[in-house]
């Protein structure tokens, strides 16, 4: 489907009945804008899968099954890229070795035509790490992937991967002994750091957070808004239009409505500019994800 950024209305590309491989909730999507193909990691019986649909008529254009496990949830540990530049899908993901029972991260990437074949880039042990479901960010111009680390039951590191070495730095994130993390994470260019949102403890409010891949240092700039609960799994169901600097996300008034809104929050001057109404369109339908044309 896609959404009008202003209006919320919500138009159906393609079949109404949908596309046999399941979708994770988040941003395990990717957009090749010059094939008109979204790119995004679901579930089969066969396990992780790799799918490719076309944006202009819904259809399913190719699809391959991954060498990657699902852990406790379907996307747990994935995430996928488009490097425009170089015309490839960047993957990573946890395998088991099911001798040993020995996890490993790996990192993979394939030319974007035809869903494949896949090679291994980087192979990184994860004896001091978990990583985590939908903490993933990819600076197109490094060729950086920034994914989110569980480094113990309560504290949060960033794994900076060079995706051209296939080496990865990991820089401990202040304060992470608090549970303090990054859900949805996306690279914002302009200022160097990693953006998301957070629910402030009483719904009040919203903190806009930047947070600094190479200090590991936090920014929070509050947002006022009538909406204040962040929906789309903690954040996760999140887009950035790196053109306009606008985060776009679903937001609620409350944690019980059934009424979702498609926020944009202007990143520049921390401000919420716009609210429509996404479930007027949907009924109690979910949005799994949110990407746009030129988001980098």
């Amino acid at each position: 489907m896609s959404i009008d950024r202003t209006s919320a209305k919500v138009s159906i590309i393609g079949d109404p009945n949908g596309i046999p491989i399941l979708p994770a909730t988040g941003d395990l999507i990717a957009l090749d804008s010059k094939r008109n193909l979204l790119y995004y990691l679901g579930d089969t019986e066969q396990g992780t899968t790799l799918a490719a649909v076309s944006t202009i008529n819904g259809t399913l254009i190719c699809s391959t099954v991954l060498p990657v496990q699902e852990i406790g949830f379907v996307g747990f540990g994935q995430s996928v890229n488009f490097d425009a530049s170089t015309d490839e899908l960047i993957i990573s993901g946890v395998v088991v070795n099911s001798t040993t029972n020995a996890t490993a991260h790996l990192l993979m990437k394939a030319s974007a035509n035809d869903c494949g074949p896949f090679s291994i880039i980087g192979r990184f042990g994860d004896a001091d790490y978990v990583p985590m479901e939908h903490a993933s960010a990819y600076d197109l111009v490094g060729r950086r992937l920034f994914i989110g680390l569980a480094t113990g039951s309560s504290s949060f590191a960033v794994g900076i991967i060079d995706v051209d070495k296939g080496v990865m730095e990991k820089v401990d994130v202040e304060d992470s002994s608090s549970g303090k993390f990054l859900v949805g994470m996306k690279w914002h260019a302009k200022s160097s750091t990693l953006i998301g949102l957070e629910n402030f403890p009483d719904y009040d409010h919203l903190n806009l957070v930047q947070l600094s891949p190479k200090s590991g240092k936090w920014s929070l700039k509050q947002l006022s808004t009538d909406f204040p609960v962040v929906m789309g799994n903690s954040g996760s169901v999140s887009a950035l239009d790196a053109s306009s600097d606008v985060l776009f996300v679903l937001l609620a008034a409350n944690t019980t409505t059934q009424d979702i809104r498609l926020g944009q929050v202007n990143v520049s001057d921390a401000t919420i500019s716009q609210t429509p109404s996404i479930n007027g369109e949907l009924g109690l339908g979910l949005i799994l994800s949110l990407i746009v044309p030129n988001e980098s």
